[in-house]
């Protein structure tokens, strides 16, 4: 169905990220781990574990999430205050302290930078925009990071340029995750 979906509509190619779990999972993941089946850009459908770190997922279908079929997802998933959300926000920003270690080719670069602006932007606001809108922002509040923030909108847009040394920029991105680590976490 997704292979399907994306050979129809070229411009999803690579971009869809789909869950499939259980009620139980969503109404417990406080307590609990449960499977949840993926689809992500750039990794095949898998299978994995989640419990409390995707709480601030949960937040945003919660808080955001438009019910196409079924239930709403307030009626399924209990309240995460906001202190909540922003204590996941900082435990998942600590966790890139060793995740951008893995994370040398452009691509995984933007991606990195991307997801830390729109970190801080969530610490700093108590809420999630999108990676595009958090980057706008951080480009302001954060004019020292400027131009790399802006290369990483450029190079998530550009995945398939295979003629740069990726090596060469991987290094101010590790600063600026390291940085922002800092900011949020001190």
């Amino acid at each position: 169905m997704h292979i399907d979906f994306a050979h129809h509509h070229k411009e999803w190619e690579n971009r869809i990220e789909v869950r499939y779990l259980s009620l139980l999972a969503l109404k417990t993941f406080k307590v609990q781990s449960s499977p949840i089946a993926s689809i992500d850009p750039g990794e095949p459908f898998h299978i994995r574990e989640v419990g409390k770190h995707w709480l601030m997922n949960w937040y945003v279908v919660r808080e955001k999430g438009v019910t196409l079929f079924g239930p709403s997802p307030k009626s399924i998933i209990e309240p995460i205050s906001k202190e909540e959300f922003i204590e996941s926000v900082k435990d998942h920003t600590k966790s890139w302290g060793e995740w951008i270690n893995d994370m040398h080719t452009r691509p995984d670069q933007a991606y990195a930078i991307l997801t830390l602006c729109r970190a801080l932007y969530s610490y700093t606001y108590g809420e999630q925009v999108s990676k595009k809108k958090a980057a706008e922002w951080a480009q302001t509040a954060l004019p020292e990071w400027s131009s790399l923030i802006q290369n990483a909108l450029i190079w998530r847009d550009d995945k398939r340029e295979e003629q740069v040394d990726h090596n060469a920029t991987y290094p101010l991105t590790a600063r600026f995750v390291h940085f922002i680590i800092d900011r949020i976490v001190g």
